[in-house]
C-alpha cells in the first residue's frame, strides 16, 4: 500500500495493532512499542488505500515538553489507547480492542537521521464529537456569561530597551 506524502490531518481507521520489543537504551531493557497500522480509505475503489504505521512508546523514560511533561512515556501511550477506544485500565492483552477504531492523525514533515525531510505521523488523536445546535447554542451562552471584553487600548509599541 502507498503512504500518504502530504502534510496535514487525516481520517484514518485502525487496522490490527501490534506489540514490538525495542532494544535496550541506556540500561532500560523493559521497552516496547505499540504500533498502530493506520489505513486512510479513499473512498475510490479505482485508487488504492494509504497507509501508515504510528508508533506508541512504552518506556520509562520522561517526557521532556508538552502537556505531558514529566510524565513517563508509557503512561502517555496508555492515556492515548483509551482514549482512542480501550477500556480502562490500560492493559497489553486489550489491545485488539483498538481494531477498526477511527481516529485522526496529523502529518508533519520531520527530518530523519540523516537529516532528510519525510512526512511521518506525529499526533494521534480520537474523533471528535459532533455537536448539536441545540448543545452549540448552550456552550455559547455559558461561554459569554459576564459579557464580552472591550480590548486594551492601543500602546506605543516601541520598547523600553530600543
Amino acid at each position: 500500500m502507498p503512504r500518504i506524502n502530504e502534510v496535514g490531518t487525516f481520517q484514518m481507521m485502525i487496522d490490527v495493532p501490534r506489540w514490538e520489543l525495542l532494544d535496550e537504551k541506556d540500561g532500560e531493557s523493559n521497552r516496547m512499542a505499540l504500533v498502530l497500522p493506520l489505513v486512510l480509505e479513499s473512498g475510490d475503489k479505482e485508487v488504492e488505500n494509504k497507509h501508515e504505521n504510528f508508533f506508541l512508546y512504552f518506556t520509562k523514560t520522561i517526557t521532556g515538553s508538552g502537556k505531558n511533561l514529566g510524565k513517563p512515556t508509557y503512561q502517555v501511550s496508555a492515556e492515548i489507547c483509551e482514549s482512542l477506544g480501550m477500556s480502562k485500565p490500560f492493559s497489553p492483552d486489550k489491545i485488539a480492542e483498538l481494531h477498526e477504531k477511527e481516529c485522526r492523525v496529523v502529518m508533519q514533515e520531520e527530518k530523519d537521521l540523516k537529516g532528510m525531510i519525510e512526512i511521518r505521523p506525529r499526533f494521534i488523536n480520537p474523533i471528535r464529537q459532533e455537536l448539536s445546535m441545540k448543545s452549540a447554542t448552550k456552550i455559547w451562552d455559558k461561554l459569554k456569561e459576564g459579557g464580552f471584553v472591550e480590548p486594551a487600548p492601543a500602546t506605543d509599541d516601541k520598547s523600553p530597551f530600543d
